[in-house]
């Protein structure tokens, strides 16, 4: 099941235009701004926020489901390159004791990512799109406009979508299960897979693209 994200920079949200109710965290699609409905104010442009992420030490919503820490990039494509490899290992004593064989390979692999991605900050992509940028300004191009341009591709590239995994519990039917694809399905067996975090609140679980 997918979901778009909307990010006003101080959260990633995921919404739906389910009703609003007072004292509701809603986002304000005209201003672009997460608002807490109170049901004294117009509530046009809103709708209702079902998921959430802070950022930049932003709270977490009180009532609101979490979304997923985001991962760091080189610990997803290192455990690809280089899959956990369980084996044993002899000592002398003639004890063995369990060993990831690939976790050595997986290390220098986020080492050497790191210190390439230091080096050379700004890919070749990057560099086109600064290049177009200041094609397009021309000589009426500010440092400080410029400045702004280059500390933005330095920012952590932020997901636009989220695929939650679904659970299917249903004794529908009369228990012989439903008929998932049939015109007016309705009986809710469908739902959001999720999980409960060391601070006992309640988090989707899936992957963000």
């Amino acid at each position: 099941m997918n979901h778009n994200i909307i990010n006003t920079g101080q959260y990633l949200l995921i919404v739906d235009d389910s009703e609003i109710k007072k004292e509701t965290y809603c986002y304000d699609s005209i201003n672009n701004i997460l608002v807490f409905y109170k049901g004294s104010m117009k509530n046009i442009g809103f709708q209702k926020v079902i998921s959430h992420l802070p950022l930049n030490n932003s709270p977490i919503l009180e009532g609101v489901d979490l979304l997923p820490p985001l991962e760091d990039e080189v610990e997803k494509l290192a455990i690809e390159k280089y899959p956990v490899n369980m084996g044993e290992e002899w000592t002398e004593e003639g004890l063995a004791y369990p060993l990831d064989f690939n976790y050595g390979f997986r290390q220098g692999f986020i080492n050497g990512y790191n210190t390439v991605k230091e080096k050379y900050k700004y890919t070749e992509e990057d560099l086109r799109k600064v290049f177009n940028y200041g094609k397009g300004i021309g000589s009426l191009a500010m440092k400080d406009d410029f400045d702004e341009y280059i500390q933005s591709l330095r920012q952590q590239k932020m997901p636009v979508g989220f695929k939650c995994e679904i659970d299917v519990n249903c004794t529908g039917n009369q228990g012989n299960g439903c008929f998932m694809d049939s015109p007016g399905h309705d009986c809710g067996c469908v739902k959001l897979k999720t999980t409960t975090n060391s601070q006992g609140l309640t988090q989707w679980v899936g992957t963000y693209y």
